[in-house]
């Protein structure tokens, strides 16, 4: 099935694909990088997702340079959730979210949620400032993955971001990709 342009909260642009059947199922919140599409992330997605019986969900950021709390955070997030399953059989006890780079960075920020909708997060390419941190009373498993020559998040970097994410309280796993840069499309 190819992704379905939707309006959610603020007339916002988000696309999705589900394996089809009768569901409901697992799914995967993907968070595109700086002035990249949200078709950028579900196209790297769709094979594993319709093998896996997975749905994606790729919203477009309100402001395609970042993300940011105040207009993609939880409310969106729920909004987001809540227009999906008008169209696809979402299991609401296995969400998922993932993003690369500024998406990946906010994918850390919303770590700090205390009621998460999503069961695991992870973050591609993307290390997030101590001052966006938060300790959370409800953690969710993190998975940081950066590449061994990432020329903007190098690995040092990721490493004290792991660090501080598990000083927060979360339970982070940190994978260093050999051979491997930024570049994730």
């Amino acid at each position: 099935m190819n992704p379905s342009t939707h309006l959610c909260n603020k007339a916002r642009t988000w696309f999705g694909t589900s394996p089809g059947g009768f569901g409901p199922f697992p799914t995967l919140i993907l968070l595109h990088g700086s002035n990249r599409p949200g078709t950028s992330m579900i196209d790297m997605w769709r094979e594993t997702a319709q093998r896996q019986g997975v749905v994606l969900l790729t919203p477009e950021a309100q402001n395609p340079q970042t993300w940011n709390l105040r207009d993609d955070g939880p409310s969106f997030m729920q909004a987001l959730l809540a227009e999906a399953e008008r169209y696809y059989p979402i299991d609401r006890t296995q969400i998922y979210v993932m993003g690369h780079s500024a998406g990946g960075i906010f994918v850390q920020s919303l770590a700090g949620e205390d009621n998460p909708v999503w069961r695991a997060m992870a973050s591609h390419g993307a290390a997030t400032r101590s001052n966006a941190l938060r300790r959370s009373n409800a953690p969710v498993p993190m998975y940081l993955y950066t590449g061994e020559h990432d020329h903007l998040f190098p690995p040092e970097k990721m490493q004290r971001a792991a660090k501080m994410l598990s000083d927060a309280g979360h339970d982070v796993t940190y994978v260093n990709i050999p051979e491997h840069d930024h570049w994730y499309y």
